[in-house]
């Protein structure tokens, strides 16, 4: 699910995350990606065990807004 591109499956050649065209930063994690909008919103992906992303602590393979943010 870190991939950002829908299956849970490993691969060892770069992806394009599902549906992000306008990122200006990626932070890449052990266990979920995050990434910086132009339009100052975060999208994150992957395995959210300390529900970090406000969405219950489930994972997803595809790219989500973070909610609740300050």
């Amino acid at each position: 699910g870190n991939a950002g591109h829908g299956p849970y499956t490993d691969t060892v050649t770069p992806v394009g995350a599902c549906g992000i065209t306008n990122a200006v930063k990626v932070v890449a994690g052990s266990n979920y990606t995050r990434e910086l909008l132009r339009d100052d919103t975060v999208s994150c992906w992957g395995w959210d065990q300390y529900n970090v992303f406000g969405r219950g602590g489930t994972a997803f393979s595809v790219p989500k807004p973070v909610l609740n943010l300050p």
